[in-house]
């Protein structure tokens, strides 16, 4: 049998799904690097600008190429001593099965760059103002951690909360927690 180690762990991941054990799938996207199955890519566009892109497949559940995309940005730009992101562009996709509503694939792509404030980007380049936002860094990925199977990786800082208000570039702070952050196309940024 030529693809028997294949079929031995789609038949695995698939009696592990049945089980209800709340485990995912050994075929889902995990948070890594681009490959096969998802992950993320990132690319400076321009000095200081980077692409940013979360890929997720269908057993890696609902959210999960969004939230990556997010927390990549955030640790890409914490790495680089910046507190705060602004997203100055997005576009993403969900791709469900047609007929039976499920969820098979989907992708989030930012345009981000770092910023020592919370000012709302001043240059959005999206076609809808409210899709550009600034948020701190560490709030998100403390928020996106468990979604991605991470372990948060430090506390806080003192001046910072979990329901940090992101300032946007539709209008001010109006968000007030995780829940209500919404994209472009109206989903939500947290599950």
């Amino acid at each position: 049998m030529r693809y028997g180690g294949l079929a031995a762990v789609m038949v695995a991941s698939v009696l592990l799904a049945a089980s209800g054990a709340g485990a995912r799938s050994a075929l889902a996207t995990g948070y890594r690097p681009m490959s096969l199955f998802g992950g993320y890519s990132k690319k400076e566009i321009e000095p200081g600008v980077w692409r940013v892109t979360g890929t997720a497949n269908g057993p890696a559940g609902q959210g999960f190429g969004r939230d990556m995309a997010i927390y990549r940005a955030a640790e890409l730009l914490a790495a680089r001593g910046f507190a705060y992101v602004q997203v100055i562009d997005q576009h993403g996709k969900e791709t469900m099965r047609t007929g039976s509503g499920q969820h098979v694939r989907e992708f989030l792509k930012v345009t981000v760059r770092g910023a020592q404030g919370p000012e709302a980007p001043g240059d959005c380049r999206s076609k809808v103002a409210r899709a550009c936002f600034t948020f701190p860094a560490a709030v998100m990925m403390a928020r996106l951690a468990p979604n991605l199977g991470l372990a948060p990786r430090a506390a806080l800082p003192a001046n910072m909360a979990l329901n940090a208000r992101p300032a946007t570039a539709g209008g001010g702070s109006s968000l007030s927690d995780c829940a209500a952050f919404k994209w472009g196309d109206g989903t939500s940024a947290c599950r």
